[in-house]
Protein backbone atom coordinates (compact mmCIF):
# COMPACT_ATOMS: atom_id res chain seq x y z
CA UNK A 1 0.00 0.00 0.00
CA UNK A 2 2.80 2.42 0.77
CA UNK A 3 6.08 3.21 -0.85
CA UNK A 4 7.72 3.76 2.53
CA UNK A 5 8.83 1.30 5.17
CA UNK A 6 7.33 1.81 8.61
CA UNK A 7 9.46 1.09 11.68
CA UNK A 8 8.55 -1.87 13.82
CA UNK A 9 6.70 -1.97 16.01
CA UNK A 10 3.65 -0.16 14.66
CA UNK A 11 0.71 -0.20 17.07
CA UNK A 12 -2.62 0.70 15.55
CA UNK A 13 -6.07 0.93 17.09
CA UNK A 14 -9.08 1.41 14.86
CA UNK A 15 -12.66 2.13 14.80
CA UNK A 16 -15.13 4.90 15.52
CA UNK A 17 -13.91 5.40 19.07
CA UNK A 18 -14.42 8.42 21.29
CA UNK A 19 -12.53 9.67 24.32
CA UNK A 20 -14.42 9.83 27.57
CA UNK A 21 -14.36 13.41 28.95
CA UNK A 22 -12.90 14.51 32.26
CA UNK A 23 -12.92 17.77 34.17
CA UNK A 24 -10.01 20.22 33.85
CA UNK A 25 -8.93 23.42 35.51
CA UNK A 26 -7.81 24.98 32.20
CA UNK A 27 -10.37 27.22 30.54
CA UNK A 28 -11.51 26.33 27.02
CA UNK A 29 -10.62 28.71 24.22
CA UNK A 30 -14.17 29.99 23.89
CA UNK A 31 -14.51 30.70 27.61
CA UNK A 32 -17.33 28.19 28.05
CA UNK A 33 -17.16 25.47 30.74
CA UNK A 34 -15.38 22.25 29.83
CA UNK A 35 -17.46 19.54 28.21
CA UNK A 36 -18.60 17.00 30.77
CA UNK A 37 -21.35 15.24 28.81
CA UNK A 38 -20.95 11.69 27.50
CA UNK A 39 -19.58 11.43 23.99
CA UNK A 40 -22.13 9.37 22.08
CA UNK A 41 -24.11 9.55 18.87
CA UNK A 42 -27.11 11.24 20.50
CA UNK A 43 -25.35 14.56 21.16
CA UNK A 44 -23.02 16.72 19.06
CA UNK A 45 -19.43 15.97 19.92
CA UNK A 46 -17.44 18.92 21.22
CA UNK A 47 -13.65 19.12 21.04
CA UNK A 48 -11.84 17.02 23.63
CA UNK A 49 -9.51 18.88 25.96
CA UNK A 50 -5.85 18.27 25.19
CA UNK A 51 -5.22 16.92 28.69
CA UNK A 52 -8.05 14.43 28.23
CA UNK A 53 -6.66 13.25 24.92
CA UNK A 54 -3.09 12.77 26.15
CA UNK A 55 -4.28 10.99 29.30
CA UNK A 56 -6.54 8.68 27.24
CA UNK A 57 -3.84 7.48 24.83
CA UNK A 58 -2.59 4.60 27.04
CA UNK A 59 -6.15 3.30 27.32
CA UNK A 60 -6.58 3.49 23.54
CA UNK A 61 -3.32 1.62 22.92
CA UNK A 62 -3.51 -0.72 25.91
CA UNK A 63 -0.19 0.39 27.40
CA UNK A 64 1.74 3.54 28.30
CA UNK A 65 3.93 4.46 25.31
CA UNK A 66 7.36 6.02 25.65
CA UNK A 67 9.79 7.52 23.14
CA UNK A 68 6.92 7.41 20.71
CA UNK A 69 5.07 9.39 18.08
CA UNK A 70 1.34 8.82 18.40
CA UNK A 71 -0.93 9.95 15.58
CA UNK A 72 -4.71 10.10 15.89
CA UNK A 73 -6.87 10.57 12.80
CA UNK A 74 -10.41 11.92 13.14
CA UNK A 75 -13.63 12.16 11.19
CA UNK A 76 -15.57 15.41 10.95
CA UNK A 77 -17.73 14.32 13.92
CA UNK A 78 -14.57 13.92 16.08
CA UNK A 79 -14.72 10.13 16.27
CA UNK A 80 -11.33 8.50 15.95
CA UNK A 81 -10.56 6.60 12.76
CA UNK A 82 -7.24 5.21 13.98
CA UNK A 83 -4.65 5.68 16.71
CA UNK A 84 -1.14 4.78 15.51
CA UNK A 85 2.07 4.57 17.52
CA UNK A 86 5.55 4.61 16.03
CA UNK A 87 8.98 4.47 17.63
CA UNK A 88 10.39 8.01 17.75
CA UNK A 89 13.67 7.32 15.96
CA UNK A 90 16.01 10.27 16.47
CA UNK A 91 19.62 10.79 15.49
CA UNK A 92 22.21 11.51 18.17
CA UNK A 93 21.82 15.26 17.53
CA UNK A 94 18.06 15.01 18.15
CA UNK A 95 17.04 15.41 14.53
CA UNK A 96 14.53 12.93 13.03
CA UNK A 97 16.11 9.89 11.39
CA UNK A 98 15.63 9.17 7.72
CA UNK A 99 13.35 6.30 8.68
CA UNK A 100 11.19 8.55 10.86
CA UNK A 101 10.88 11.11 8.04
CA UNK A 102 9.73 8.38 5.66
CA UNK A 103 7.32 7.06 8.28
CA UNK A 104 5.67 10.44 8.81
CA UNK A 105 5.21 10.81 5.05
CA UNK A 106 3.67 7.34 5.01
CA UNK A 107 1.27 8.21 7.83
CA UNK A 108 0.12 11.20 5.81
CA UNK A 109 -0.70 8.86 2.93
CA UNK A 110 -2.61 6.58 5.31
CA UNK A 111 -4.61 9.56 6.58
CA UNK A 112 -5.72 10.32 3.04
CA UNK A 113 -6.67 6.68 2.45
CA UNK A 114 -8.69 6.62 5.68
CA UNK A 115 -10.55 9.80 4.76
CA UNK A 116 -9.27 11.69 7.80
CA UNK A 117 -10.46 15.26 8.15
CA UNK A 118 -8.30 16.17 11.14
CA UNK A 119 -5.10 14.81 12.64
CA UNK A 120 -3.49 15.18 16.08
CA UNK A 121 0.13 14.23 16.79
CA UNK A 122 1.39 13.49 20.30
CA UNK A 123 5.07 13.09 21.15
CA UNK A 124 5.96 11.22 24.35
CA UNK A 125 9.72 11.45 24.76
CA UNK A 126 12.07 12.38 27.58
CA UNK A 127 15.32 13.01 25.68
CA UNK A 128 14.92 16.77 25.11
CA UNK A 129 13.06 19.80 26.47
CA UNK A 130 9.42 19.53 25.44
CA UNK A 131 9.61 23.06 23.95
CA UNK A 132 12.88 22.24 22.19
CA UNK A 133 13.52 22.53 18.45
CA UNK A 134 13.90 18.76 18.12
CA UNK A 135 10.17 18.19 18.62
CA UNK A 136 9.10 21.27 16.70
CA UNK A 137 10.93 19.85 13.69
CA UNK A 138 8.92 16.64 13.95
CA UNK A 139 5.66 18.55 14.20
CA UNK A 140 6.63 20.59 11.15
CA UNK A 141 7.09 17.35 9.22
CA UNK A 142 3.67 16.21 10.41
CA UNK A 143 2.15 19.55 9.35
CA UNK A 144 3.35 19.04 5.80
CA UNK A 145 2.45 15.34 5.67
CA UNK A 146 -1.13 15.90 6.82
CA UNK A 147 -1.85 19.03 4.76
CA UNK A 148 -4.16 17.14 2.39
CA UNK A 149 -6.21 15.40 5.09
CA UNK A 150 -7.34 18.22 7.33
CA UNK A 151 -3.95 19.41 8.51
CA UNK A 152 -2.41 19.08 11.94
CA UNK A 153 -5.09 20.22 14.39
CA UNK A 154 -2.71 19.98 17.33
CA UNK A 155 0.82 18.84 18.10
CA UNK A 156 1.21 17.96 21.79
CA UNK A 157 4.45 17.09 23.58
CA UNK A 158 5.15 15.54 26.96
CA UNK A 159 8.14 13.74 28.44
CA UNK A 160 5.98 10.91 29.78
CA UNK A 161 2.28 10.11 29.86
CA UNK A 162 2.12 9.96 33.63
CA UNK A 163 0.20 11.84 36.30
CA UNK A 164 1.57 15.33 36.93
CA UNK A 165 3.78 15.44 33.83
CA UNK A 166 3.64 18.77 32.03
CA UNK A 167 2.55 18.86 28.40
CA UNK A 168 2.99 21.65 25.88
CA UNK A 169 1.32 22.38 22.57
CA UNK A 170 3.93 22.88 19.87
CA UNK A 171 1.09 23.21 17.38
CA UNK A 172 -2.50 24.16 18.10
CA UNK A 173 -5.39 26.22 16.88
CA UNK A 174 -7.58 26.46 13.78
CA UNK A 175 -6.39 24.54 10.74
CA UNK A 176 -8.00 26.82 8.19
CA UNK A 177 -9.80 23.88 6.56
CA UNK A 178 -13.27 24.69 7.85
CA UNK A 179 -13.32 21.54 9.99
CA UNK A 180 -13.59 22.17 13.72
CA UNK A 181 -10.50 20.95 15.57
CA UNK A 182 -11.18 17.75 17.55
CA UNK A 183 -8.88 18.92 20.36
CA UNK A 184 -9.27 21.93 22.59
CA UNK A 185 -5.96 23.59 23.46
CA UNK A 186 -6.10 26.19 26.27
CA UNK A 187 -4.75 29.69 25.78
CA UNK A 188 -1.76 28.81 27.96
CA UNK A 189 -0.87 25.99 25.50
CA UNK A 190 0.12 23.78 28.42
CA UNK A 191 -1.27 21.61 31.19
CA UNK A 192 -0.64 18.57 33.38
CA UNK A 193 -1.31 14.97 32.43
CA UNK A 194 -3.82 13.11 34.59
CA UNK A 195 -3.46 9.49 35.76
CA UNK A 196 -3.76 7.33 32.60
CA UNK A 197 -4.64 4.25 34.67
CA UNK A 198 -7.77 5.81 36.16
CA UNK A 199 -8.96 8.07 33.35
CA UNK A 200 -12.60 7.70 32.24
CA UNK A 201 -11.41 6.10 29.00
CA UNK A 202 -9.31 3.58 30.94
CA UNK A 203 -12.25 2.76 33.20
CA UNK A 204 -14.48 2.31 30.16
CA UNK A 205 -11.96 -0.10 28.61
CA UNK A 206 -11.84 -2.16 31.81
CA UNK A 207 -15.63 -2.36 31.92
CA UNK A 208 -16.10 -3.21 28.24
CA UNK A 209 -13.02 -5.39 27.55
CA UNK A 210 -11.70 -6.36 30.98
CA UNK A 211 -8.26 -4.98 30.10
CA UNK A 212 -6.32 -2.62 32.32
CA UNK A 213 -3.73 -0.17 31.04
CA UNK A 214 -0.30 -1.82 31.08
CA UNK A 215 2.75 0.16 32.20
CA UNK A 216 4.73 -0.60 29.04
CA UNK A 217 4.57 -2.50 25.78
CA UNK A 218 6.88 -5.22 27.14
CA UNK A 219 4.04 -6.35 29.41
CA UNK A 220 2.13 -7.36 26.27
CA UNK A 221 5.01 -9.66 25.36
CA UNK A 222 5.13 -11.30 28.78
CA UNK A 223 1.50 -12.34 28.31
CA UNK A 224 2.80 -14.71 25.61
CA UNK A 225 5.88 -16.00 27.41
CA UNK A 226 6.20 -19.75 26.73
CA UNK A 227 5.44 -22.22 29.48
CA UNK A 228 7.92 -25.01 30.01
CA UNK A 229 6.78 -28.60 29.95
CA UNK A 230 8.91 -31.71 30.34
CA UNK A 231 6.77 -33.97 28.19
CA UNK A 232 7.18 -34.35 24.44
CA UNK A 233 3.52 -34.67 23.53
CA UNK A 234 2.67 -30.97 23.73
CA UNK A 235 6.09 -29.52 22.86
CA UNK A 236 7.01 -31.77 19.97
CA UNK A 237 6.01 -31.24 16.32
CA UNK A 238 2.27 -31.11 15.68
CA UNK A 239 0.66 -34.22 14.26
CA UNK A 240 -0.60 -34.26 10.70
CA UNK A 241 -3.68 -35.57 8.97
CA UNK A 242 -6.93 -36.51 10.63
CA UNK A 243 -10.61 -35.79 10.29
CA UNK A 244 -10.98 -32.01 9.89
CA UNK A 245 -14.61 -32.07 11.00
CA UNK A 246 -13.75 -34.02 14.15
CA UNK A 247 -10.84 -31.68 14.89
CA UNK A 248 -13.03 -28.59 14.48
CA UNK A 249 -15.66 -30.05 16.82
CA UNK A 250 -12.93 -30.83 19.34
CA UNK A 251 -11.72 -27.22 19.37
CA UNK A 252 -15.27 -25.92 19.81
CA UNK A 253 -15.78 -28.33 22.71
CA UNK A 254 -12.67 -26.98 24.44
CA UNK A 255 -13.85 -23.42 23.91
CA UNK A 256 -17.15 -24.14 25.59
CA UNK A 257 -15.39 -25.61 28.64
CA UNK A 258 -14.11 -22.11 29.50
CA UNK A 259 -10.82 -23.23 31.04
CA UNK A 260 -8.91 -20.00 31.73
CA UNK A 261 -5.64 -21.43 33.04
CA UNK A 262 -2.97 -22.91 30.75
CA UNK A 263 -2.47 -25.79 33.19
CA UNK A 264 -6.15 -26.71 32.82
CA UNK A 265 -5.36 -28.23 29.41
CA UNK A 266 -3.56 -31.54 29.70
CA UNK A 267 -0.56 -32.41 27.56
CA UNK A 268 -2.46 -34.96 25.46
CA UNK A 269 -5.23 -32.43 24.78
CA UNK A 270 -2.68 -29.77 23.91
CA UNK A 271 -1.10 -32.10 21.37
CA UNK A 272 -4.49 -32.84 19.78
CA UNK A 273 -5.31 -29.13 19.64
CA UNK A 274 -1.94 -28.51 18.00
CA UNK A 275 -2.93 -30.94 15.26
CA UNK A 276 -6.24 -29.11 14.84
CA UNK A 277 -4.68 -25.65 14.61
CA UNK A 278 -2.19 -26.74 11.98
CA UNK A 279 -4.96 -28.25 9.83
CA UNK A 280 -5.49 -25.31 7.48
CA UNK A 281 -9.16 -26.07 6.90
CA UNK A 282 -9.81 -26.09 10.64
CA UNK A 283 -7.65 -22.99 11.17
CA UNK A 284 -9.49 -21.04 8.49
CA UNK A 285 -12.88 -22.02 9.87
CA UNK A 286 -11.84 -20.95 13.39
CA UNK A 287 -11.12 -17.41 12.19
CA UNK A 288 -14.87 -16.70 12.27
CA UNK A 289 -14.94 -17.08 16.06
CA UNK A 290 -13.28 -13.64 16.37
CA UNK A 291 -16.63 -11.98 15.59
CA UNK A 292 -18.91 -14.23 17.64
CA UNK A 293 -19.94 -14.54 21.27
CA UNK A 294 -17.12 -17.08 21.67
CA UNK A 295 -14.53 -14.37 21.04
CA UNK A 296 -13.45 -14.09 24.68
CA UNK A 297 -13.13 -17.85 25.08
CA UNK A 298 -11.22 -18.07 21.79
CA UNK A 299 -8.81 -15.36 22.93
CA UNK A 300 -8.10 -17.29 26.11
CA UNK A 301 -7.56 -20.59 24.28
CA UNK A 302 -5.38 -19.14 21.50
CA UNK A 303 -3.22 -17.34 24.07
CA UNK A 304 -2.94 -20.49 26.20
CA UNK A 305 -1.90 -22.62 23.24
CA UNK A 306 0.55 -19.99 22.00
CA UNK A 307 2.29 -20.34 25.37
CA UNK A 308 2.06 -24.15 25.57
CA UNK A 309 3.01 -25.17 22.03
CA UNK A 310 6.17 -24.91 19.95
CA UNK A 311 7.07 -24.31 16.33
CA UNK A 312 4.35 -24.26 13.70
CA UNK A 313 1.59 -25.01 16.20
CA UNK A 314 2.65 -22.04 18.34
CA UNK A 315 2.74 -19.89 15.19
CA UNK A 316 -0.78 -20.96 14.26
CA UNK A 317 -2.19 -20.27 17.73
CA UNK A 318 -0.49 -16.87 17.88
CA UNK A 319 -1.73 -16.04 14.37
CA UNK A 320 -5.30 -16.84 15.36
CA UNK A 321 -4.83 -14.57 18.37
CA UNK A 322 -3.39 -11.81 16.17
CA UNK A 323 -6.31 -12.08 13.75
CA UNK A 324 -8.78 -11.88 16.65
CA UNK A 325 -7.17 -8.65 17.87
CA UNK A 326 -6.62 -7.19 14.41
CA UNK A 327 -10.25 -7.53 13.31
CA UNK A 328 -11.29 -5.80 16.55
CA UNK A 329 -8.92 -2.89 15.86
CA UNK A 330 -6.54 -3.82 18.70
CA UNK A 331 -3.33 -3.26 16.79
CA UNK A 332 -0.86 -3.34 19.69
CA UNK A 333 -2.06 -6.76 20.84
CA UNK A 334 -2.11 -8.00 17.24
CA UNK A 335 1.45 -6.81 16.58
CA UNK A 336 2.85 -8.59 19.64
CA UNK A 337 1.01 -11.82 18.77
CA UNK A 338 2.43 -11.65 15.25
CA UNK A 339 5.95 -11.19 16.61
CA UNK A 340 5.35 -14.37 18.64
CA UNK A 341 4.07 -16.25 15.59
CA UNK A 342 6.94 -15.24 13.34
CA UNK A 343 9.52 -16.05 16.01
CA UNK A 344 8.03 -19.53 16.25
CA UNK A 345 7.84 -20.07 12.48
CA UNK A 346 9.07 -17.26 10.18
CA UNK A 347 7.54 -19.05 7.19
CA UNK A 348 3.99 -19.39 8.58
CA UNK A 349 2.26 -17.68 5.66
CA UNK A 350 -0.83 -16.46 7.50
CA UNK A 351 1.34 -14.65 10.07
CA UNK A 352 3.45 -13.17 7.28
CA UNK A 353 0.37 -11.86 5.46
CA UNK A 354 -1.20 -10.41 8.62
CA UNK A 355 2.07 -8.74 9.59
CA UNK A 356 2.41 -7.15 6.16
CA UNK A 357 -1.18 -5.89 6.33
CA UNK A 358 -0.77 -4.47 9.83
CA UNK A 359 2.49 -2.71 9.12
CA UNK A 360 1.21 -1.09 5.93
CA UNK A 361 -1.89 0.20 7.71
CA UNK A 362 -4.54 -2.03 6.12
CA UNK A 363 -7.91 -1.38 7.75
CA UNK A 364 -9.33 -4.21 9.92
CA UNK A 365 -12.50 -4.16 7.81
CA UNK A 366 -10.65 -6.09 5.10
CA UNK A 367 -10.53 -9.12 7.41
CA UNK A 368 -14.31 -9.40 7.25
CA UNK A 369 -13.89 -10.68 3.71
CA UNK A 370 -12.49 -13.86 5.28
CA UNK A 371 -15.38 -14.38 7.68
CA UNK A 372 -17.85 -15.58 5.07
CA UNK A 373 -15.32 -18.09 3.78
CA UNK A 374 -14.81 -19.40 7.33
CA UNK A 375 -18.54 -20.11 7.71
CA UNK A 376 -18.58 -21.83 4.31
CA UNK A 377 -15.71 -24.09 5.33
CA UNK A 378 -17.40 -25.03 8.60
CA UNK A 379 -20.66 -25.76 6.77
CA UNK A 380 -18.82 -27.97 4.28
CA UNK A 381 -17.58 -30.00 7.27
CA UNK A 382 -21.10 -30.25 8.69
CA UNK A 383 -20.22 -28.04 11.68
CA UNK A 384 -22.36 -25.13 12.85
CA UNK A 385 -20.48 -22.09 14.13
CA UNK A 386 -22.13 -19.45 16.35
CA UNK A 387 -23.46 -16.49 14.35
CA UNK A 388 -21.47 -13.26 14.05
CA UNK A 389 -22.39 -10.70 16.70
CA UNK A 390 -19.57 -8.15 16.47
CA UNK A 391 -19.78 -4.96 14.42
CA UNK A 392 -17.07 -3.90 12.01
CA UNK A 393 -14.75 -1.41 13.67
CA UNK A 394 -14.61 2.03 12.11
CA UNK A 395 -17.90 1.54 10.27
Amino acid sequence: MLGTVTPRPLDRVSGGRTISPMAHHDSPLDGSPPDSSPLDDSVPRRPVHATTLITAIPALLGFVPDRSLIVLTFRRDHTIIATMRYDLLLRQDGRPSTELRATIAGIGELGREYGAEAVVAVIADDRHRIEGPEYRTILALCERAFASCGGLSAGLITARIAQGQRWWAGRGGPTGTGVAAPVQVPASREGLVEDPHTSPTAVREVVTTGRRVLDCRDELRTMLDPLTCECRSCTGPAGSGGDSAALLRLVLAHLRRREPRPAAIGCADAATLATALTDLTVRDALLALAVTDLRGDAETLWRTLARRLNGTARASAASLLAHLHYIAGEGAYAAVALDCALDADPDWSFAVLLSQALHTGAHPAMLWDIVGHSYELAASLGVDLPPPTAAQVGR
